[in-house]
């Protein structure tokens, strides 16, 4: 009988572990889509404002810890692609605004994507 009340209970810990592990799954890519889209955001507002205004799209690779590759590897996890889009729409004059679209994606769980969207102002001695 105690046998079977401890198989029982060890039968229950690994039903529960499944669940733990997706959610520490989610929440790690979670946490490295953040750090990865506040890295390009900061990236975008320290560059000159008339060079982004125009810039095409960009890709980065990322490995599984959100840092920064060279070139896409076989360590690339996460892929981000950051877009300049008009910023309009606002009721608000435009010239002096643009729209940064960040979407990230992993690579080893197709299905988790996650999008940022942050408006870059022109600062200081950009002004035209």
């Amino acid at each position: 009988m105690a046998i079977g009340i401890a198989a029982f209970a060890i039968l229950g810990i690994f039903a529960l572990t499944q669940g733990g592990l997706k959610t520490f799954r989610d929440s790690l890519n979670e946490s490295v889509g953040v750090s990865i889209g506040q890295e390009v955001v900061s990236q975008y507002a320290l560059a000159d404002f008339q060079n982004i205004a125009s810039s095409p799209a960009v890709t980065n690779f990322y490995d599984n810890r959100g840092q920064l590759l060279e070139a896409e590897s076989t360590e690339a996890a996460y892929r981000s692609v950051a877009e300049i889009l008009p910023a309009t729409g606002l009721g608000i004059s435009t010239n002096n605004l643009v729209k940064l679209r960040i979407s990230i994606t992993n690579r080893n769980q197709p299905f988790w994507s996650k999008t940022f969207v942050s408006f870059i102002a022109r600062q200081g001695d950009d002004s035209p």
